[in-house]
């Protein structure tokens, strides 16, 4: 929700009173944050057991085991089937929010005020509306550990796919912003079950990194590398028009390697 908030207030900003508004709200909402970093006892903060304190060679261990750890989760193909498969789902949710706006604008000569509001609007509704179907059919599924939740994620993303195709070829705005809605739908419904499903694949002791390494995925293949994808592609051609749309169809092609990840995921857990 904090992060869905954060784009209607920008939005809200940007549009009245101007976009570096958005900035100083950002920045005011870290300082409570900061006093209670430096008002918070210590030993809340710095969690060491007696164990290791009369261990003082103790973390060359733990690195030794950690590493050997990560080489054991790099050699589940499932669990790196699916970490790569939501990395890419980050990527194409982090390239639409960082470039949306822009591409609206360049492409269909859509007002500003128009973008922000509809940008807004989808922003709040279709994460949320996804992750909310996703608790009930799941939930009336008894959890993702049903055999059957893997296929819906597999039908999910093959339809993403089928939805994400096609916008860069678009003329029309309102279908435009149809089916990035129902992109940002899919998106969402996919994300808990498959985190779910990944987590499943490794045993119990190693969830707690195998959640780190994944979030490590995210950051450098999902997070980071769009909107330098976006950006880089938009900056090449002559045709502004043309080279956004260029841009905006390298991200959304990402789906067609989701849907493979996925399938091979579920290829490999039938069999």
């Amino acid at each position: 929700m904090g992060v869905l908030f954060g784009y209607i207030i920008s939005a809200w900003l940007a549009s009245t009173v101007g976009w570096q508004y958005a900035f100083i709200l950002q920045s005011a909402c870290y300082v409570p944050l900061i006093i209670a970093i430096f008002i918070t006892p210590k030993e809340y903060l710095e969690v060491k057991s007696s164990e290791q304190e009369h261990q003082p060679h103790q973390n060359d261990t733990r690195s030794i085991s950690t590493i050997s750890l990560v080489k054991q989760l790099l050699k589940k193909k499932l669990y790196v089937l699916i970490a790569s498969a939501l990395a890419g789902l980050f990527l194409i949710i982090t390239g639409l929010q960082y470039w949306l706006s822009d591409y609206l604008q360049i492409v269909y000569k859509i007002p500003e005020q128009e973008v922000y509001y509809y940008f807004s609007l989808t922003c709040l509704t279709a994460p949320f509306s996804g992750i909310v179907v996703n608790g009930f059919v799941m939930t009336a599924m008894g959890g993702y550990k049903n055999p059957k939740s893997f296929t819906i994620c597999l039908v999910v993303a093959f339809l993403g796919m089928l939805i994400a195709l096609p916008i860069p070829f678009l003329n029309s705005k309102i279908w435009c912003y149809a089916l990035i809605w129902l992109l940002l739908f899919s998106g969402a419904f996919l994300v808990p079950t498959l985190t779910g499903i990944m987590l499943n694949s490794v045993e119990e002791s190693k969830k707690t990194t195998a959640s780190s390494i994944a979030t490590l995925g995210y950051n450098l293949f999902g997070y980071l590398p769009a909107p330098v994808i976006y950006g880089f592609i938009s900056s090449r051609g002559s045709d502004i028009v043309l080279s956004s749309r260029y841009a905006l169809g390298a991200i959304l092609s990402t789906s067609i390697i989701i849907f493979i990840e996925i399938g091979t995921g579920y290829w490999l857990w039938i069999s």
